[in-house]
């Protein structure tokens, strides 16, 4: 839930990001990249094979989701699958070389405006798309169960993600020394960028200060070079990365015309659309979604001729309906955070039971995988 409207609509917002996808094609309806943006004519066949992508693609990146969060059949280790070897590790090593494949293409072709856009996929997408799946997923979570998750837990889940960060080419401050003296980082092993390393999920010190023992410093004879003292130094990763998030937000959040036409078409897969624009527009807020595109229904009547009056109530009707189901819905999901939250026992039964339904959805994206490459090699025999 979290992943699709807090993540997905919400990190989508990032006009750089889009770019990308146009250009690489990828879950973006024809119709957005043969437009730009502009209202596109299209066919019930063109927007089913729209939406059919654009699931395929989803669920590619579920998969390798999955693929991180499960443990392998013979290894029940905790993160096992993203050891080396596992298929975890494996799958994350293919996304950061698909990377750098896509990223080195946009620049080699004249798609791409990198004095507009900059860098395609540089380090700051890849910070804001990794604070995507951990921080908001965390934000989620905690607005659904109306209540902070555990600071332990917390910070468990963005140690996950600094790593597989890290996999995936994020640069940290932790650096080895090669044999010749120069300091290695994750992404760039052969020469040492200028910039400090964002590592969002990773730890900042902060530095604690205290009033030094001069009991003579009244507000007369205090002087600001000796009132305070550095005393402790803290480690504190969650204060940095819900930071690192604002300040992303802030400095790239800027929907346009391209990034609602694309919102409206995640919204809009396998129907449901009223019922999905609704819980976005509760998680992500007002201000944000509308910003998306995303419209807010309304129960309002017009009563200006016949017609619109039938119509307008329907919409009335249908209004009140989706709001009812959407604040059950949520109801119950909170029920279920909470229970999880305050039970250990609930707690152990709702780990076991994701963790089976993970190992199933993995199995099911791995089968329709196979069957794509299948098809793909197939048809590329038949064009030899």
């Amino acid at each position: 839930l979290s992943l699709f409207h807090i993540s997905l609509i919400g990190g989508f917002s990032i006009p750089q990001i889009v770019e990308v996808l146009m250009a690489t094609r990828y879950i973006v309806p024809r119709g957005l990249i043969t437009g730009g943006g502009a209202p596109v004519a299209t066919t019930p066949e063109s927007n089913a094979r729209d939406r059919k992508m654009t699931a395929e693609r989803l669920m590619d990146t579920g998969g390798w989701n999955f693929s991180c969060m499960v443990n392998d059949e013979d290894d029940e280790r905790t993160a096992a699958s993203l050891r080396p070897g596992g298929k975890g590790w494996e799958a994350t090593l293919r996304v950061r070389v698909l990377h750098a494949k896509v990223r080195r293409s946009l620049l080699k072709s004249k798609r791409w405006d990198s004095e507009k856009n900059g860098v395609p996929i540089n380090q700051e997408d890849m910070v804001g798309t990794l604070l995507a799946f951990s921080v908001n997923v965390l934000l989620g979570i905690e607005i659904i169960a109306g209540r902070p998750l555990r600071e332990t837990e917390t910070r468990d889940y963005l140690a996950l993600w600094r790593y597989i960060g890290w996999l995936l080419g994020i640069d940290t401050p932790e650096t080895t020394t090669a044999n010749d003296g120069r300091c290695i980082r994750s992404s760039n092993p052969k020469k040492r960028s200028p910039l400090v390393p964002i590592d969002p999920c990773g730890p900042r010190k902060l530095v604690t200060k205290s009033p030094t023992s001069n009991h003579d410093s009244g507000p007369q004879n205090r002087n600001d070079n000796n009132i305070t003292a550095p005393t402790s130094t803290n480690n504190d990763s969650i204060l940095h990365a819900y930071a690192t998030l604002e300040s992303i937000a802030l400095h790239l959040l800027h929907p346009d015309r391209k990034v609602q036409v694309l919102v409206g078409h995640l919204l809009r897969l396998r129907g449901y659309f009223r019922f999905r624009s609704l819980v976005t527009r509760k998680l992500l807020g007002d201000s944000l979604s509308d910003d998306l595109g995303i419209v807010a229904s309304s129960s309002s009547v017009n009563w200006m001729g016949w017609t619109r009056i039938v119509e307008s109530l329907y919409n009335a009707v249908s209004h009140v309906v989706v709001v009812f189901f959407v604040h059950l819905f949520l109801m119950c999901l909170r029920c279920s955070a909470l229970l999880t939250m305050r039970f250990p026992l609930v707690k152990r039964w709702s780990v076991r039971w994701y963790g089976l339904v993970l190992k199933r959805a993995l199995r099911a994206w791995e089968r329709m995988n196979q069957k794509r490459v299948d098809q793909a090699r197939k048809r590329s025999e038949e064009e030899e």
